[in-house]
């Protein structure tokens, strides 16, 4: 298992009160390394609200990365 299938790196993610520019930030991600290896079988478990359907969607697409560089 050398071949690196899915790497990601730094990832953030902070949803924040569009209407409410006052609104305190809930951070959903912070800092989060991944590498997934070709045949690798990998599950992704926590607690409700811990993130883990944020990171799925990020990695599918369907929301915006942020990272450390940004």
């Amino acid at each position: 298992m050398s071949d690196v299938v899915l790497s990601i790196r730094g990832v953030d993610r902070v949803y924040t009160d569009s209407g409410n520019p006052q609104a305190v930030g809930v951070e959903a991600l912070r800092g989060v390394d991944l590498d997934v290896y070709r045949g690798e079988f990998l599950s992704i478990i926590g607690a409700s609200g811990c993130g883990k359907t944020t990171l799925l969607r990020l990695i599918g697409g369907e929301r915006a990365v942020y990272t450390d560089d940004q």
